[in-house]
């Protein structure tokens, strides 16, 4: 998702991008004390590779807040559904980034009259 896409994913903040094993589930049990309730593995995978078929955009996107909304109010529908109604802007915007770069002069680098 990080490189294909751009997309950022994290855990209540907790950046998921170039994290070791061990980390990823750190940020899990994390989830517990943000939430008080325990983020499974076991719902954050198919999360993730629904999340992986869509070709989203340049994003940032909390797993953790993403679960819990699913579980309260996704219940008639399917998990790809949810994720194409809630993620409606950058589905299907696959690598690209909407925002636009500015020019920044910096000042006070080096000595004056110097070339």
């Amino acid at each position: 998702l990080y490189r294909e896409n751009n997309v950022v994913t994290s855990i209540h903040g907790r950046s998921l991008i170039n994290k070791s094993t061990m980390n990823i589930l750190k940020a899990h049990r994390f989830a517990r004390r943000m939430s008080n309730t325990e983020l499974l593995l076991e719902e954050t995978a198919p999360l993730l590779n629904a999340l992986a078929e869509l070709e989203l955009g340049a994003a940032a996107i909390d797993i953790a807040r993403l679960t819990e909304k699913f579980k309260a109010e996704g219940a008639g529908t399917s998990l790809d559904e949810f994720l194409r109604a809630e993620l409606a802007d950058v589905v299907g915007k696959r690598g690209g980034d909407d925002r636009t770069s500015t020019d920044v002069v910096l000042y006070g680098f080096g000595r004056i009259g110097r070339l």
